[in-house]
């Protein structure tokens, strides 16, 4: 009785159906205090208007970062302050624009960065795993073949590569109040990404 190793791969594209919407709202200047007002106002009217356009509610959104820093240098703008707010929501493409056309129109200064992903990103990950570890299988069973042998069962695997997580989501489901300006783009589909696994396997041979 001995042990062979193989390597399966397998990969799936997928269409994320969620999203991940990060507002950062930031302000440089000599006096903190003053800029950490102006950021704290920015932040709480921008708030009250997607609660306007949108149906999100309050408790759908999020505190992520709040900071005001010291400069290293002896400047006007040295300090700086910024607060950051997410929302975690089922893809819509048409609240991405409005939050980015207000913005815009608000002339607020800010940073904007949105995450795409699969609400069943788990299950998938177990299913393309299963056919990795069905490709290591059938080349375990090709060499053990050719060596005149054949595989008792599976010893161990192990995945090469990263986790994957499912995201938390708030209940509200779509519903927009405002008109976005960009009707097109409005109804993008969702992203496409691809799920790539690899896995070595190890099986025992008599």
């Amino acid at each position: 009785m001995g042990t062979i190793e193989t390597k399966g791969k397998a990969e799936r594209k997928y269409e994320c159906d969620m999203m991940a919407v990060t507002i950062t709202f930031q302000e440089n200047g000599a006096d903190p205090t003053v800029i950490s007002k102006a950021v704290m106002d920015s932040c709480e009217k921008f708030i009250g208007e997607m609660l306007d356009f949108s149906k999100l509610e309050i408790k759908d959104i999020h505190i992520d970062e709040d900071n005001v820093e010291e400069g290293r240098y002896s400047s006007d703008a040295s300090n700086s302050a910024n607060r950051t707010i997410s929302i975690q929501t089922a893809y819509d493409m048409k609240l991405v624009n409005l939050i980015r056309q207000h913005l815009n129109e608000g002339r607020y200064r800010h940073n904007i960065h949105v995450d795409y992903e699969y609400s069943k990103v788990n299950e998938l990950h177990a299913l393309v795993v299963k056919e990795a570890l069905l490709e290591a299988k059938a080349q375990a069973d090709t060499l053990a073949e050719s060596l005149g042998m054949e595989i008792e069962g599976l010893k161990k695997a192990e995945e090469q590569g990263g986790r994957y997580t499912d995201f938390m989501v708030c209940e509200c489901e779509g519903g927009l109040v405002g008109c976005s300006n960009y009707a097109l783009t409005d109804d993008l589909a969702g992203k496409i990404k691809t799920m790539s696994v690899e896995v070595n396997a190890e099986w025992k041979v008599k």
